[in-house]
């Protein structure tokens, strides 16, 4: 379970977490029964019948399960870059700004981290950077108009420039 949960340093920092594995515990911590008398017990308090399944839903398990193995679905539809900046604000959380940067023209860009969206971020931000040259000016005229915390809590324009242009 810790080697899935994998924040940043920064971010168990500003919780005042010293380790992931320290924040997780086990049901047999809590529990006095093994895991038959664990199973048996959701069965019993959680289920309501038995549920005997065919060929046929086997065959659509299967078929269903298949898509789940693409390369796409396990690498997710993460856009081309070559530029990666990453960082984390207080009171915002972390940003990850990722984009391809040819002839100074920004292209493929991409916002994830751990921040809290309230507002569309593809229409207010990433499509606005698209095609934008990568100088503070032409970052600043093509999200002219946009208050960015109105689309990431608590996150000024300035702030979001300056992890774009990382000084």
């Amino acid at each position: 379970m810790a080697n899935a949960i994998t924040p940043s340093k920064a971010k168990l920092e500003s919780k005042g977490v010293k380790s992931v594995s320290s924040r997780i515990t086990t049901l047999s911590q809590h529990l006095d029964m093994n895991i038959e008398q664990f199973k048996a017990y959701v069965i019993e308090t959680m289920c309501d019948g038995e549920l005997k399944i065919n060929a046929n839903d086997i065959e659509q398990i299967n078929s269903i399960s298949q898509s789940y193995l693409e390369p796409e679905f396990i690498m997710g539809n993460n856009p081309r870059c070559n530029m990666r900046r990453k960082e984390r604000i207080d009171g915002v959380g972390e940003l990850e700004v990722s984009f391809e940067l040819v002839h100074n023209i920004i292209r493929n860009i991409n916002v994830t981290g751990d921040f809290f969206l309230i507002g569309d971020i593809d229409i207010s931000i990433i499509d606005r950077l698209n095609g934008a040259s990568y100088t503070r000016e032409s970052i600043n005229q093509a999200l002219k108009g946009i208050d960015v915390s109105d689309v990431i809590m608590n996150l000024t324009n300035k702030q979001f420039i300056n992890l774009l242009i990382n000084f």
